[in-house]
């Protein structure tokens, strides 16, 4: 087997530097593709539309209106682009990014390596994760982080479990041997991420009993505080007006207390965020609760 090289695909630096395209992102998002556990009877990997993840990595100015939008994450985020390579043939990416946004300590600049993949070679990985440590060093990091896309507001964390499962969206999926590569290259657990695996009945009995909770509140004449409340389901006719009063609600509660890796997400983000929420849900599985008054 020939030896990995890792090519440095592209920078962007906020108002200073951009040397990425979306040809150069398009190479990026395929890596994916070549990673021969994602097809094996084992996998359950769910891969990202791919117009979709264009936008997300995109923090160029280009755009397709409808089509593909730029990140606003990347106003206040500096990123760099790898792919390894055997021969002519892609085995494996990572990204290396400071969002300056992120503070842990007022002094500390953390940086973040996230999007990660490779082949189930020790050494592809281990130069892809050299070439993102020596990135972050290069630019004054006293901590990094990940693998992230792009905090914990996004897809955070390495799966090491459950992996006969299909990802939920916004859910990492990655092949089980990468714990292997992470441990080997001495990064430290920081903290546990967990998921709720759900199916019909459990998640129709969680629909009962918001409607349990609804008549409650209808029907309450015992309590004035009680009836003070009522549940309702989002309006997207109203689309804007929803995401101020859920944005109002995110940041508080989020950010103030002790959520690890969480960072405010600006108005911009936010509707981005909602917004491509929007297209894969209902109303109906949208609650928000209100005090009148």
């Amino acid at each position: 087997m020939s030896k990995p090289a890792v090519k440095e695909l592209g920078e962007y630096i906020p108002g200073k530097f951009n040397s990425l395209n979306l040809n150069k992102i398009k190479d990026f998002i395929t890596v994916s593709y070549y990673i021969e556990w994602y097809r094996s009877s084992e996998s359950k990997k769910v891969f990202p539309l791919f117009l979709q993840e264009l936008s997300d990595l995109n923090p160029t100015n280009f755009k397709i209106p409808g089509i593909i939008t730029r990140n606003t994450f990347f106003d206040h985020t500096q990123i760099k682009y790898f792919i390894a390579y055997m021969g002519n043939k892609p085995a494996g990416r990572i990204a290396a990014f400071i969002d300056y946004n992120y503070k842990e300590d007022k002094d500390d600049r953390i940086g973040w390596i996230g999007l990660f993949e490779s082949i189930k070679n020790n050494e592809t990985a281990e130069r892809l994760l050299n070439e993102a440590v020596k990135y972050l060093k290069a630019n004054s990091c006293t901590k990094i982080i990940g693998p992230a896309k792009f905090s914990a507001a996004g897809e955070v964390g390495l799966l090491i479990n459950g992996f006969e499962n299909r990802p939920y969206f916004m859910e990492p999926y990655n092949a089980p041997y990468y714990k292997n590569f992470f441990d080997f290259f001495g990064f430290k657990k920081e903290n546990d991420w967990y998921s709720i695996c759900t199916d019909s009945i459990l998640s129709g009995e969680y629909m009962n009993k918001i409607d349990r909770l609804s008549e409650r509140i209808i029907n309450s004449k015992r309590s004035e505080k009680f009836n003070s409340y009522k549940i309702r389901n989002a309006d997207f006719s109203n689309m804007k007006k929803e995401i101020e009063v859920i944005r109002n609600l995110y940041n508080p509660i989020w950010n103030e207390s002790n959520h690890p890796q969480q960072a405010y997400m600006t108005d911009e983000e936010f509707n981005t965020l909602a917004n491509g929420i929007k297209g894969i849900t209902t109303e109906e599985l949208i609650f928000i609760v209100e005090k009148n008054g």
